[in-house]
C-alpha cells in the first residue's frame, strides 16, 4: 500500500448527509492531470493531524523512493499563485527534499473548496496506511475532534432545519428526529474507523479535555502507566477533580494508576454532589485496590 492514496465507496448519500459524507468527494469520470511542482511552492495542510515519518523508518522510506522512485504523485490543492497546499503526500514531500530534489510530480484537485472536504482526504489517505487503532491516542484524539465538530455542526443545523419546517407531526409519521439521524451520523463514522459507536463516544469523552491535560495524558499513556478506560474515566470526573488527578500523576513520574484505582476514584465522585478536595483523591489514588475475595 502506498504511503497516501485516495478512495471513493461510490456510496449515494441524500442531501441531508452530503456534507458529512465520509470516503472521498465522487471522482470526476476524467483521468487526473499529473503536473511538475516546485518544492518550494508547497506548504502542509493546514492543522495536519498526523505524525510525519521519522528515525528507521523515514530512512527506510527514503531509500525506497531513491531506488524505484515515486510510485504514486502528491495530492494539492491550490492556495493562492504559485502555492500549493499538500493534502496527501507529507511523507513523500519530505523524502524528496532530503533527496536533494526540487520538483515532484503532483496531481491538482480544484474541486476541494472547504477545509472540510480536504480533512476527510487527508484522513482517508491515512486510513490506507495504518488502521486507527494503530495510530498514538494523541493522533486518535485529534481525528475524533475533528468528527465531533462535524457531529455538533450537523446536529445544530439539523435541529434549526426541524424547526424551521413547523409542520405538525404526525402520530404515523416515521421521519427521523434529529437525534435519531445523529446517531447514524455517529455510527457510520464509527464503522468507517473501526471501532464501535461506543469506544467512539468514550473517545469523544476525552476529546473535551484540554489540550495540556491531554498531554499530559497520553505521555503517561505512552509509558504504559495508564490505560485507555483510565484516562476515560478521568475525562468524566468533575472538572477541579481532573486537575488535581492530573497534577498528582505530573509530580509521581513513576506512578502506576491501575483500572480498579481510577474506577474506585470515579465512582467516588459520581457519588458525591460536590467535587472531592483534593486530599481525598491522593487518598483514593495511592490506596492500593482490595483483594478479590477468595
Amino acid at each position: 500500500m502506498s504511503e497516501e492514496n485516495e478512495i471513493n465507496n461510490g456510496n449515494a448519500v441524500s442531501n441531508e448527509e452530503e456534507n458529512f459524507q465520509i470516503a472521498s468527494e465522487t471522482q470526476k469520470a476524467v483521468i487526473p492531470k499529473i503536473v511538475q511542482i516546485e518544492l518550494s511552492e508547497l506548504v502542509p495542510f493546514k492543522d495536519h493531524p498526523f505524525r510525519l515519518y521519522e528515525g528507521e523508518r523515514l530512512e527506510q522510506f527514503v531509500k525506497s523512493i531513491e531506488d524505484d522512485g515515486l510510485l504514486n504523485p502528491i495530492t494539492v490543492r491550490k492556495i493562492a499563485d504559485k502555492k500549493y497546499e499538500i493534502i496527501s503526500g507529507h511523507n513523500r514531500v519530505k523524502a524528496y527534499k532530503i533527496l536533494g530534489y526540487k520538483k515532484i510530480s503532483a496531481i491538482i484537485r480544484n474541486d476541494l473548496s472547504t477545509d472540510e472536504a480536504a480533512m476527510k482526504i487527508v484522513i482517508d489517505s491515512n486510513l490506507h496506511q495504518q488502521s486507527f487503532d494503530e495510530w498514538p491516542l494523541s493522533q486518535q484524539i485529534k481525528i475524533i475532534k475533528i468528527y465531533s465538530k462535524y457531529l455538533q455542526e450537523n446536529s445544530e443545523q439539523g435541529k434549526r432545519n426541524d424547526k424551521e419546517s413547523k409542520q405538525p407531526v404526525s402520530n404515523l409519521d416515521t421521519s427521523p428526529t434529529e437525534k435519531q439521524r445523529g446517531r447514524k451520523r455517529r455510527d457510520k463514522i464509527s464503522e468507517y474507523l473501526g471501532i464501535s459507536s461506543t469506544t467512539f463516544e468514550r473517545f469523544r469523552s476525552i476529546a473535551k479535555l484540554d489540550e495540556t491535560t491531554l498531554a499530559v495524558l497520553c505521555m503517561i499513556l505512552d509509558k504504559m502507566q495508564i490505560t485507555f478506560m483510565g484516562i476515560y474515566r478521568i475525562s468524566q470526573l468533575k472538572p477541579a477533580e481532573i486537575t488535581t488527578t492530573v497534577d498528582f500523576l505530573q509530580k509521581n513520574t513513576d506512578f502506576k494508576l491501575k483500572g480498579k484505582v481510577v474506577e474506585r476514584l470515579y465512582k467516588a465522585s459520581k457519588a458525591s454532589e460536590s467535587e472531592l478536595a483534593g486530599n481525598a483523591i491522593e487518598d483514593i489514588l495511592m490506596r492500593e485496590p482490595e483483594p478479590k475475595a477468595e
